[in-house]
């Protein structure tokens, strides 16, 4: 047991060892850059004092024009750095900018998505109505199940007015039917509006009227 202390020991000593040694080149790798900032501004620092000092006994014009070059030269640096500064900062707000859009133009694209399937049952309903058309009214669990389509839909992704107009679409649905063209009329511009489209001069249910067979029959239907 004795003659394996010693091994021991060295083990122990030369594992603190090379933890001090891994430590102390963390360190030192922190400190370089500072280490070689430091240097570097001396020797400028040195480079400049010895310049000026080799100017104290030339012709006062002489000095005047090395200083005005330095001057311009220095000035020429700077602004190159300024400019090549905001010229990134452009670039990055341009960068930002088209990511935005492409963000907002792949969200409107989703809502046309919704907001395409729920006119496609609204449609049917009209559509089933006119005798002229042999398409059939949608089944009730269809209904059900686009309904809820929809609602999930515009839960994720409509904009509020969108969900205002299609909760007060329920309302009227329940408890005054003769709103109803009102009420579809209502909901359909907000989906307009809700994917950047105008609803100016659609001021007598032209978004009904688009799914009638007369659509001179809207005066005699919201009267």
């Amino acid at each position: 047991m004795a003659s394996k202390r010693p091994l021991f020991e060295r083990y122990v000593l030369n594992k603190l060892w090379r933890e001090n040694l891994d430590n102390g080149k963390t360190v030192l790798s922190k400190v370089t850059p500072y280490l070689i900032g430091c240097s570097l501004g001396l020797f400028f620092w040195s480079i400049m004092e010895l310049f000026f000092a080799s100017l104290k006994g030339a012709d006062v014009k002489i000095v005047v024009a090395v200083i005005s070059a330095f001057s311009a030269l220095t000035t020429g640096v700077v602004l190159a750095l300024l400019n090549h500064a905001k010229a990134k900062d452009r670039e990055i707000l341009v960068q930002e900018k088209i990511r935005d859009r492409e963000i907002e133009e792949a969200h409107r694209a989703k809502k046309v998505e919704i907001y395409n399937d729920f006119l496609k049952l609204v449609s049917s309903f009209f559509q089933g109505q006119n005798q002229d058309n042999n398409k059939q009214m949608p089944k009730p669990q269809k209904v059900l199940d686009e309904f809820e389509k929809f609602q999930n839909g515009i839960l994720l992704w409509g904009g509020p007015n969108v969900i205002i107009a299609y909760l007060n679409f329920r309302r009227v649905f329940q408890d005054n039917p003769s709103d109803m063209f009102k009420a579809v009329d209502g909901l359909y511009k907000s989906l307009r509006e809700d994917i950047g489209l105008s609803n100016d001069g659609l001021d007598n249910y032209e978004t009904i009227q688009l799914y009638l067979s007369d659509p001179r029959e809207i005066d005699s239907l919201t009267s």
